[in-house]
């Protein structure tokens, strides 16, 4: 069990005995990509729930036990959607921010470089 304990994975998957599988029971209740948003920003709360020194294991009472907030389909559906967007743009600026610090990263070994071979 890890940190980033909690991941979503599409299509079909090897899964051992340390991981678990979480779907709504009642999708006219509880909307699937509403569960996944709440487990993820649970993600902290499930990794205090593990037990063990080594290797710590997710303890399924405890988990069983977490309170998981229904509020109407509708509801679920627009706080999906706002998640989404939010991710998305999130993403967007990561990978910008990423690129811009790879720029500056060569920019300073060039420069560097250049100062030890006297070109500056």
């Amino acid at each position: 069990m890890s940190e980033e304990c909690v991941r979503r994975v599409e299509g079909r998957f090897f899964l051992n005995d340390s991981g678990l599988s979480v779907q709504s029971r009642d999708l006219t209740v509880l909307a699937q990509d509403f569960l996944d948003w709440f487990l993820f920003a649970s993600q902290e709360t499930i990794f205090a729930l593990g037990t063990g020194a080594a290797q710590k294991n997710l303890s399924v009472p405890k988990f069983r036990a977490l309170g998981v907030p229904i509020p109407p389909l509708d509801e679920q559906e627009q706080i999906v959607a706002l998640l989404d967007e939010v991710s998305a743009v999130s993403a967007e600026a990561l990978e910008l921010a990423g690129s811009r610090l790879e720029a500056a990263s060569a920019l300073r070994q060039s420069i560097l470089e250049a100062a030890f071979r006297g070109e500056l």
